[in-house]
């Protein structure tokens, strides 16, 4: 790691590995290639704090040779709430490395203060942290006062443009400071007041809850990782899997599986949200094709980190240990990673816009929606269709077996449905 970086979501994944390996700190920082004292500042302010628990019986140092036991002027039996004599006895855990109660064997119990050192909450809370430190305002008073009430007597009074304002004034700070000075209200215009503002949508945000939530499954299967892999075997065939969604009640969802090399997409009705539906469906697909079949056409394998995904790294290994596949994750919330699927999702779209529901939706119509979209000619392959390169690559056998047939250029038909 470089002098000055900051850490990665990998790095707090490694972090997060190794405390609850229960292995020293020398070995993280050799690890990571940092300083023991960055890894420190790390868990120390990015750590779950949860706090006081509550707890049965009084955690005071003084609760073995106390004079006033039990007693409160309110009469109750919890003599941290209200003695004046109280001190908090510290917790030898979180006093010394890793400072966490990750590992404990009492973190079950009541305590009076517990912490955890989570890696998707760190990454968030240092994200946080980063954006609102570069958040100061860089102007001082009498300026900052001056672009205010100018920019209420443009906007408000004669109704300019935000870009014609700034060609035409000579203010210190760019239009996209003064955009995020009226996105904060420090200003006196409002959203409401620019013209095009309220027509954009509100950015999404990364919901860091979704992720899997055991690092040691992603710490060797990352996109760095997967990288690597296909540089020393460029030839083998790569699959892309995801997932898409209907409604937000719906109970099913579709696990598209995408050939990269031949553009070849199909679907496969699922529970939404279950890893279970997943594994089991691959391990059917084995027994299906069997195991050579498997190992030609599934050699590599990359996916999200959805939690639907978190169990399809044990389809790596046959109960016998062989080895069947390799299985990678994308970085959180980097779709672009495996374009090709994303970019046939955008083609099953036509025929299921967002927000339909997928309840009604039968493995027949998913066979036949994705039998339509791979016959359509692709100019990236040259003229062919996706089904015409799968079946010289794959096999017409493989084919049949998800249930996907070719269909007559003049009758596909992608109409919504």
């Amino acid at each position: 790691m470089s002098k000055f970086k900051h850490l990665t979501l990998n790095d707090r994944m490694w972090i997060q590995v190794y405390i609850e390996q229960n292995k020293s700190i020398q070995e993280l920082a050799k690890r990571l290639m940092v300083s023991r004292q960055t890894i420190y500042n790390e868990v120390r302010r990015n750590s779950i704090d949860i706090g006081e628990r509550n707890p049965v019986f009084p955690f005071c140092i003084h609760y073995g040779d106390c004079q006033f036991k039990w007693v409160t002027k309110y009469g109750q039996k919890k003599c941290f709430s209200s003695c004046e004599h109280y001190e908090a006895r510290g917790c030898k855990t979180i006093s010394k490395w890793p400072y966490v109660c990750n590992t404990c064997k009492r973190r079950k119990y009541p305590c009076m203060h517990k912490r955890y050192y989570d890696y998707a909450h760190a990454q968030e809370k240092s994200n946080k942290l980063l954006k609102n430190s570069r958040a100061k305002l860089k102007t001082n008073e009498e300026e900052f006062n001056l672009i205010n009430e100018e920019l209420y007597r443009c906007i408000n009074q004669l109704k300019q443009p935000l870009y014609h304002i700034c060609q035409t004034h000579n203010f210190s700070v760019c239009e996209k400071t003064i955009r995020t000075w009226i996105q904060k209200g420090l200003l006196r215009t409002k959203n409401v007041d620019l013209r095009t503002k309220v027509k954009r949508k509100v950015k999404k945000q990364y919901d860091y809850g979704r992720l899997i939530r055991d690092p040691s499954i992603i710490i060797t299967r990352n996109y760095g990782c997967f990288t690597r892999f296909i540089s020393k075997f460029p030839r083998k065939n790569i699959v892309e899997i995801d997932s898409v969604i209907g409604k937000a009640t719906d109970l099913r969802a579709i696990l598209t599986i995408e050939f990269v090399k031949a553009h070849f997409q199909y679907g496969i009705l699922v529970q939404k949200g279950s890893p279970d539906c997943v594994l089991d469906y691959f391990k059917r697909l084995i027994k299906d094709i069997g195991v050579n079949k498997f190992k030609s056409v599934f050699p590599i394998i990359l996916t999200d980190n959805g939690t639907e995904f978190s169990t399809i790294y044990k389809i790596e290994q046959d109960d016998n240990g062989e080895q069947l596949s390799r299985v990678f994750y994308c970085d959180p919330y980097n779709s672009s990673q495996k374009g090709s699927c994303e970019s046939n999702h955008r083609l099953f779209r036509y025929i299921k816009e967002k927000g339909k529901t997928l309840d009604n939706v039968s493995q027949e119509d998913l066979n036949e929606y994705f039998s339509n979209i791979n016959s359509m000619i692709r100019k990236s392959l040259n003229g062919k269709s996706p089904y015409e390169v799968a079946i010289r690559h794959y096999g017409k056998m493989l084919l049949n077996k998800i249930g996907i047939r070719q269909i007559d250029p003049l009758d596909i038909n992608l109409k919504s449905k």
